[in-house]
């Protein structure tokens, strides 16, 4: 059995979310061949589009908590100038209590700007896991292979020529299930036509010379199906320039070349438009240069990860980049018609109007616990104790703390009683 690649992703997380991608993956490409478009390099990008229509509102607050972040960044400076070099667990404890003072002030959560972060995460690693082998998720593409399938598996020791195949033509990244079931078996032998590069298509036909022209008419269907820009999606661009070389196609290897230099390029502009969301009031803080530092980094980065990839995660990358982009630049000049003073002013009230009601809380607790204890008070000496216990923590309370706002109102309800 040759090892590492299942039809499927099996996993517990990765596992479920490629199949949900896999589903709107082949509605999409149905959607798309009904106009006479059946092309899988087109339907990622579609699905990227769609992916970040879904995500946009996290992203809308994302980038306003940005924007909300240029404004109280000289607050949260103070604050950790205030605390800078103190270690002990008081100071810490009142640094994060004024630090979240200022968001509730703010009406901001740090965390939700991370959100969109790890939800783009674990999708992009699905759809790697979809690009390698979309016809285990995408059932309209799967049906194209059905009838070469077929052929091939009527064929007696077809399993053993096939394994065969597999070895000569160096073909990686396979798990193969010919001692399975029937679809077991069906499945491994789209998982390797799916692998195929044009060598691998010439060394297929005469391994099945009978199905010659059945397996020429599949790989006719299959090369505009994944095929972009005439670069097959499940290869890398490395691995696409390695080949196109060799057989003296200087075009394909332009094109192979081309998107990992894209993807440099939209990542650069999509964090610059980011970056200038934030204002000149952060080009002091400390996390503006690490963010600097970033903007020189995701770049090469990108482009590293798409050369290396199969070219269908770098057409998602790269158009997510894009779509990106075109967000940022909307909701920057969205941002800029804004009223953040304004926007500030209204979620202090909201924040004031929250503590306002935590205390009427406290204060009825506290209410209720006095008439609880009261009640258990039977004797005029206990009367007395309890009494004189009250006065001493009224007493003993420290101005502007929960207990003498306490104490504060019960005043007032005795003088109007």
């Amino acid at each position: 059995m040759i090892s590492i690649l299942l039809t499927q992703d099996d996993g517990k997380i990765l596992g479920p979310i490629a199949k949900i991608i896999g589903f709107f993956i082949n509605y999409i490409y149905i959607g798309l061949s009904h106009i006479g478009i059946e092309n899988i390099g087109v339907t990622i990008i579609l699905f990227t589009i769609f992916v970040y229509m879904i995500l946009f509102p996290l992203t809308y607050k994302q980038q306003k908590f940005s924007k909300l972040n240029s404004k109280m960044s000289p607050e949260l400076q103070k604050i950790q100038k205030k605390y800078e070099g103190k270690r002990d667990q008081a100071s810490a404890l009142k640094m994060r209590e004024e630090t979240q003072a200022v968001y509730d002030k703010y009406g901001v959560s740090p965390t939700g700007s991370c959100l969109p972060i790890f939800i783009q995460f674990p999708i992009m690693i699905a759809v790697y896991r979809v690009v390698m082998n979309v016809p285990a998720y995408v059932p309209s593409i799967k049906s194209v292979y059905t009838n070469v399938v077929t052929k091939v598996m009527s064929v007696s020791g077809y399993d053993t020529t096939l394994t065969k195949l597999v070895e000569e033509l160096g073909i990686k990244r396979l798990k193969l299930h010919f001692d399975g079931t029937h679809s077991q078996a069906a499945n491994s032998v789209i998982d390797i036509i799916y692998k195929f590069s044009e060598n691998g298509w010439v060394s297929f036909k005469k391994a099945f010379p009978a199905f010659s022209d059945s397996i020429t008419a599949l790989q006719k269907s299959l090369h505009g199906l994944n095929n972009f820009l005439g670069l097959d999606i499940s290869w890398s661009p490395f691995e696409s320039i390695k080949l196109y070389m060799s057989n003296g196609r200087i075009l394909l290897v332009f094109f192979a070349l081309l998107l990992p230099i894209l993807s440099g390029l939209t990542q650069w502009l999509s964090m610059k438009l980011s970056m200038s969301a934030q204002g000149d009031a952060m080009k002091d803080n400390p996390a503006m240069q690490q963010m600097k530092a970033m903007n020189m980094f995701m770049p090469l980065f990108s482009v590293v990860l798409v050369f290396t990839s199969p070219i269908g995660l770098g057409i998602y990358w790269t158009a997510g980049a894009v779509v990106r982009s075109v967000q940022q630049f909307f909701l920057n000049k969205h941002f800029d018609k804004m009223d953040f003073d304004k926007i500030i002013e209204d979620n202090r009230e909201k924040a004031e109007a929250k503590r306002a009601k935590r205390e009427g809380y406290m204060q009825n607790a506290i209410s209720q616990n006095g008439k609880l204890k009261t009640k258990n008070i039977t004797s005029p000496e206990e009367i007395e104790k309890e009494l004189s216990r009250t006065e001493e923590l009224k007493r003993n309370a420290k101005p502007g703390s929960m207990a003498s706002k306490a104490n504060l109102v019960n005043d007032y309800n005795k003088r109007n009683n």
